[in-house]
């Protein structure tokens, strides 16, 4: 996961010195942490650190459902889950203080995806696009929802996916 969240920072555009800067949280983090724990550590963090008024906002890049394995799922689903409630939960009074809150949800990734996903293979299959999104693909969804072009955005949930929400649940018809 440090690979991945390495070549994030790395692919992920700042804007210079202007508004909307974010606080960005990935799930999942390290091995061996409780996945909610710090996905409300990071939120409480950025609560007391983002500026007011100018559209700074708190990112959760959580995977969308079904596409970790089962033996890591449930921690995993567990925090992907929270970072939707905090949204909404936080939507109104952050929105009031001129910040936003959004959440991120990722499906297959190409190398570096974190280990807790399932095979690349039984992922591709599954997405209608018939292939993994590249981290810079993710870090520009996070570059435009940081982005002032993204202004009005808040306590929403952008699917990267590849079409995986909307699809791969029912087509092809077979268990995960």
């Amino acid at each position: 996961m440090a690979e991945l969240a390495r070549h994030l920072r790395a692919d992920v555009r700042r804007e210079p010195a202007g508004p909307a800067a974010s606080w960005v949280h990935l799930v999942p983090g390290e091995e061996g942490v409780d996945e909610t724990a710090e996905l409300m550590r990071a939120a409480e963090a950025a609560d007391g650190h983002l500026p007011r008024g100018d559209g700074a906002g708190f990112i959760a890049v959580v995977p969308v459902w079904g596409v970790v394995a089962p033996r890591h799922a449930a921690g995993i689903e567990l925090a992907a889950a929270a970072a939707r409630a905090l949204a909404t939960v936080h939507v109104e009074r952050w929105a009031g203080e001129g910040r936003r809150i959004n959440v991120i949800a990722y499906g297959g990734l190409e190398p570096p995806a974190p280990p807790q996903l399932r095979p690349a293979a039984e992922l591709t299959a599954r997405a209608p696009m018939h292939r993994l999104a590249s981290v810079a693909e993710l870090a520009n969804a996070i570059d435009f929802v940081s982005s002032a072009a993204a202004s009005y955005i808040t306590g929403s949930v952008l699917p990267v996916d590849g079409g995986w929400t909307a699809y791969s649940w029912f087509h092809p018809a077979r268990d995960l």
